[in-house]
Formats: C-alpha cells, sequence, structure tokens
C-alpha cells in the first residue's frame, strides 16, 4: 500500500486509476494543510496581474505575443477536457505563462514597480504552497489503484503460510465484492504475481509439500 506522513490529508491523483507506472514515478500527493487558502490568494493575485497587464495596451514585445498564443491555446484544450490531472496542467502552464508576461511587463511598464510586487507576493505565496506538499512515488512498477480495502499489508506473500480458514473467514470477504475508493492512500498491483491460497481435506493434501 501507499501512504505518506500526511495521512488523512487527502490526494491529489498524479497518475489515474489504471495508469501504468515504473517505480519511482510521482503517483499521487497529498494536499497541503493551507491549500485551498493560498490557491484562492494565488487566484485573486492571478487576478490583480492580469488587470494591470490589461492596462498597458503599449507594450508589443514579440516575446508577450508568443505567451498570449500559448495562454489560448492552453486555455482552449482545458475547456476542452474533462481529465482533471491534464485541466491542472494546462491551468498550471497558463499561470506560468502569465508570470512569464508579468516579468516582461514589469520591465518594458511604467507600472513595473506595482506588478513585479504583485508577482513577489505570489512567488512567497507558491513557495508555501509547494513546501507543504507531499510527494508518494511507486515502490514497483505496476498498474496504478486506489481501490484499497485495508488488507494489504495482511495478505502478503511473506505471511501466505500462516494463513487458515479462520483468519480467511473473520475477513468476511465475499466473491465480486466491490473495494471502494481511496481518497487517503493508494497501491501498486503487478500484473505478474498472483496468490492462491486453498483449503483441502484429502490426503494427499496433508501429504504434501510446499514449494
Amino acid at each position: 500500500m501507499l501512504y505518506g506522513e500526511n495521512y488523512k490529508n487527502g490526494v491529489i491523483e498524479i497518475k489515474p486509476e489504471g495508469e501504468k507506472v515504473s517505480k519511482g514515478e510521482n503517483v499521487f500527493r497529498y494536499y497541503n494543510n493551507n491549500e485551498q487558502s493560498l490557491k484562492e490568494q494565488i487566484e485573486k493575485l492571478d487576478l490583480e496581474i492580469g488587470e494591470a497587464l490589461g492596462g498597458q495596451t503599449d507594450i508589443y514585445s514579440a516575446d508577450i505575443q508568443v505567451l498570449d498564443k500559448q495562454i489560448d491555446l492552453d486555455l482552449s484544450r482545458m475547456l476542452s477536457t474533462n481529465n482533471l490531472s491534464d485541466i491542472e496542467e494546462y491551468k498550471t502552464n497558463i499561470s506560468d505563462a502569465l508570470i512569464k508576461k508579468a516579468k516582461i511587463a514589469g520591465e518594458l511598464s511604467p507600472r513595473g514597480s506595482y506588478i513585479n510586487g504583485l508577482i513577489e507576493r505570489r512567488r512567497k505565496l507558491e513557495e508555501d504552497l509547494n513546501n507543504g506538499q507531499e510527494y508518494v512515488k511507486a515502490d514497483m512498477g505496476g498498474i496504478v489503484s486506489y481501490r484499497v480495502d485495508g488488507l494489504e499489508e495482511e495478505l502478503k506473500k511473506d505471511n501466505i503460510m500462516s494463513l487458515n480458514k479462520k483468519i480467511l473467514d473473520d475477513y468476511n470477504l465475499k466473491t465480486g465484492q466491490m473495494i471502494p475508493t481511496s481518497k487517503e492512500a493508494g497501491k501498486i498491483v503487478n500484473n505478474y504475481e498472483c496468490y492462491i491460497v486453498a483449503f483441502l481435506d484429502s490426503e494427499e493434501a496433508h501429504n504434501g509439500t510446499v514449494r
């Protein structure tokens, strides 16, 4: 099972359910304790920066024109998808392009000191946001799943020999039972390994050996 120190903070999926990952890749991250507040403050500053840039009609830097086209493209892509990870990526791209644009405008604009002040305030908020985020990486290669039932640490190959019928019956597991999606942890499924426990009462079973 994959989980981190900020368990119970809630996770943001980086890799969605069913996606294949390699060992060491980021799978998900936990919310920062003040994430919502910090994001709201950053979004407010983005609006202020946008308004400040809106009044700078006398700035015609070629770099700014390129950034404007990139912002329009990412905005169009963001509005045409329902994939949450893609939406977050496009939002980040737009925000980064806006800051680059603001820095250029701050150098060329008469209101440069005001714009630069907004950028610095935003930088500090973003630093606080990033410092409080915990990323959880894949401990092996496989398929990402957020369907966690809490038995991942108990039903492992390391303790398979200690299992008996009573232990398994006490889990009260039912055929076809759906495992709910966790908001706190995940796991990596390796489809190349499968372990089966069977309880047999035949003479052959009693006399058999385990390999």
